[in-house]
């Protein structure tokens, strides 16, 4: 699953929920009820990235650049991003039950606050 597909099923399973809660009584009958109740549910959702830009050195290698060095360089970039991620208290801010999931990204976040 990409996180796109995330966001769309869990606005899909918020909106089977408010269905069948507009019903005259509020219920499904009952078999269809059991085969639907895995897809209904309220929750929300955060989704961070952590997505590693390629420095200027790497170019088209990073993703297959495996040795001691460039490891230690990408997991560093990752424990700067991850840090930097947490700084943002609307990363953890839970979404409104209508949008479902949200995703977010410190380096997009980083270019639109330029």
């Amino acid at each position: 699953y990409g996180t796109d597909t995330v966001a769309r099923l869990q606005k899909l399973r918020a909106a089977l929920a408010q269905l069948v809660k507009s019903l005259p009584d509020g219920r499904l009958p009952a078999a269809l009820e059991a085969e639907l109740q895995p897809w209904m549910c309220d929750r929300v959702i955060n989704i961070v990235h952590l997505i590693h830009k390629a420095a200027a050195h790497e170019q088209q290698y990073k993703d297959f650049a495996f040795d001691p060095a460039s490891m230690r360089a990408h997991w560093s970039s990752g424990l700067t991003d991850m840090q930097h991620s947490l700084e943002h208290p609307r990363f953890f801010e839970p979404p409104s039950r209508e949008r479902g999931a949200v995703t977010h990204d410190i380096h997009r976040a980083r270019s639109e606050a330029d």
